[in-house]
């Protein structure tokens, strides 16, 4: 369930969200590109309209990441093979 007309426009049953968890913060300018390339990718394949994509990106410090064994691996050191 979603509403079809919260803060973008009319959005048709093709609605799309992307979350998007980062681990470093990025300029206002770059998400803005970023947004705007996604958007335009997606309308040309798979034809998805722009008022049906919607993004949420939250970052995260270094030690929110735990890629295995319990530790803080960005902080403790990378994990070896």
């Amino acid at each position: 369930m979603f509403d079809r007309h919260y803060l973008g426009g009319s959005r048709s049953d093709d609605y799309l969200l992307i979350a998007i968890t980062a681990g470093r913060l990025r300029s206002t300018e770059v998400k803005r590109a970023f947004y705007r390339r996604l958007a335009e990718r997606l309308a040309r394949s798979p034809g998805i309209a722009g008022c049906d994509v919607m993004v949420v990106i939250t970052t995260t410090g270094v030690e929110d990441w735990s890629f295995a064994e319990g530790r803080m691996s960005m902080i403790d050191g990378a994990l070896e093979r």
